[in-house]
Formats: structure tokens, C-alpha cells, sequence
């Protein structure tokens, strides 16, 4: 496997105003079913293998760098500081240097950048819980 090369889609952010109003939209109008909810957050997914969508509910805490009704796109790498040199030899906008981030059931190396058209990318490179 060539390193820094894009595993897969890990699921899409939507940054939102109100979480549980936004979950109670993409379950009840949508039909997406809610798989977790942690400390403001809310997973939800939709569909089968490789059909499968999950989507991240994401309160906007700052909401002068990614306006409300935005999204993200999270991609899993399996060398997110790679792409962060490919980032910075290409000029692009770096939001997040990578960091080790731990969320309880779950811990991502994380790092985001933005495409040409402004549009917030995270990496996502999962690595082991024990810190």
C-alpha cells in the first residue's frame, strides 16, 4: 500500500446550529438512524457495505472559519503528515496541523486543510487508544 494515499471516505461533517434538532431532520425526514452520541456530537449512517453513508452532526463552535450549513468532507489516511507535506509543498490552507485527538471509544491522528474552493477537508488516520 502506498502511504498517504486516501483509504476511504470516513463520513461527512455537517456543521450545524443545533445538533439535536439537525439529528431529529436527517432521522425522521431522512431516514438516517443515529449509531452514537458523545459529548454533543451525533453519528448517523444510512445504507449497506460499501453503500453504506455516515454522517457527522457537528455543533459550529466557530462559526467565522466553517458557516453553519456547511460541510466537510473526512477522509481516513493511514498517513495523515504525509498529506500535510503534500499540503504545504502545494500552497494549500492549513487549518490543523496534525495532532493526536482521543475521544473515549476511539482516537484519530486529525489534521484539516481546505481545497481550492474553500471547502474544509479532514484527515483522519486512526491509531491505538492507549496514550
Amino acid at each position: 500500500m502506498t502511504k498517504g494515499k486516501p483509504i476511504g471516505i470516513n463520513e461527512i461533517v455537517i456543521h450545524v446550529k443545533n445538533v439535536e434538532n439537525s439529528c431529529n431532520f436527517y432521522t425522521k425526514v431522512m431516514g438516517f438512524n443515529v449509531i452514537r452520541k458523545e459529548d454533543g456530537l451525533v453519528w448517523l449512517k444510512t445504507g449497506e457495505g460499501e453503500r453504506a453513508v455516515q454522517v457527522l452532526l457537528h455543533p459550529n463552535e466557530n462559526d467565522d472559519v466553517i458557516p453553519f450549513g456547511s460541510m466537510a468532507l473526512s477522509f481516513e489516511y493511514d498517513n495523515v503528515d504525509q498529506v500535510i507535506e503534500r499540503a504545504k509543498k502545494y500552497n494549500c490552507k492549513i487549518a490543523k496541523y496534525p495532532k493526536n485527538m482521543y475521544y473515549g471509544w476511539y482516537a484519530l491522528r486529525e489534521a484539516v486543510i481546505f481545497d481550492p474552493n474553500d471547502i474544509y477537508i479532514f484527515l483522519a488516520q486512526p491509531i491505538p487508544i492507549n496514550r
